[in-house]
């Protein structure tokens, strides 16, 4: 290793060091447990939509291909939010205000989603929440970069991307149960 590469290491560990010292690891690890579970649930009504398929066109009236739309629109919100999202996150003094607007925006679409039994307002409702969602998304793998020590970053960030399929999966084993018992809506309250 030649000098400026040792300095740089150095350099870093420095940094980090005193980077770490200003958080307690205890709160760090709890936040990454939140953040966890949060991306867990908002991804459950990827799972849930196709788990109560058939009781939603049912109730809906609707055939293959307005679910289809209920299920795809979804990513059209995502695309859009992304953009946005990226714009927003430029300016620190945003990030938290935001996340916190558009969780609680994700929570409200939900619960109106699961109210309405119109196809239309239930296809824009499914956009929006591809819209909310990214918000928190996006950000997720910025604070694990930024708060994990150096040695547990590709860990933390490896688990984040776990929580994705996790609650696809959650959502649609949940569904599959849920349906015999309660209504479909059930899943999305739960969510």
């Amino acid at each position: 290793m030649i000098i400026s590469e040792k300095a740089e290491a150095l350099k870093l560990k420095l940094v980090e060091d005193e980077f770490q010292s200003h958080y307690d690891q205890r709160v760090l690890y709890w936040l990454f447990g939140l953040i966890f579970l949060s991306n867990v649930f908002i991804n459950v009504d990827h799972g849930s939509l196709p788990g109560c398929s058939n009781n939603i066109k049912d109730d809906l009236g609707i055939g293959n291909l307005e679910f289809g739309t209920l299920g795809s629109i979804v990513y059209g919100g995502l695309t859009l939010g992304s953009a946005v999202a990226t714009w927003v996150y430029r300016f620190d003094h945003w990030v938290k205000p935001t996340l916190v607007l558009t969780l609680a925006m994700n929570c409200l679409t939900l619960w109106v989603f699961t109210l309405t039994n119109s196809f239309y307002f239930d296809a824009f409702l499914r956009f929006l929440l591809g819209f909310f969602q990214v918000f928190a998304v996006i950000y997720q793998p910025v604070w694990a970069d930024t708060f994990a020590k150096e040695g547990k970053k590709s860990t933390w960030l490896t688990i984040l991307i776990l929580a994705s399929p996790v609650g696809v999966v959650f959502g649609f084993s949940i569904t599959a149960v849920m349906v015999r018992y309660e209504t479909w809506r059930w899943s999305f309250f739960i969510q």
